[in-house]
């Protein structure tokens, strides 16, 4: 907090936007994700693990330090620690960048 105070201080008129992903993790399909990293150039190898884990993810949940004794089987979403699903992540949203058709097409 401290850092955008001190640039806040040296900037007039000026805006500072962040991107919150914490949720965007929850909301991603890992099919489709696997496809769009396919399509990327991503060795197929690599897209069928990432696939088989994605889709195959046991946690257990937890709410105000309560955890519920059972695993829970996920399989809509990409887990948020995972080096790939960042990787995801930034490929999910260059492909929605409006230069990106122009890039995958040529």
């Amino acid at each position: 907090m401290l850092a955008l105070q001190a640039i806040a201080e040296h900037l007039d008129d000026s805006f500072i936007g962040t991107l919150d992903y914490s949720l965007a993790f929850d909301s991603l399909v890992p099919a489709t994700v696997v496809a769009l990293l396919r399509h990327a150039g991503l060795p197929s190898g690599v897209c069928q693990m990432l696939l088989s884990l994605w889709e195959n993810q046991a946690r257990y949940l937890e709410y105000e330090r309560v955890v519920h004794p059972e695993v829970q089987d996920v399989s809509t979403s990409l887990p948020q620690g995972d080096t790939w699903s960042v990787v995801a992540m930034g490929d999910g949203v260059d492909s929605c960048h409006p230069g990106h058709q122009a890039k995958v097409s040529s």
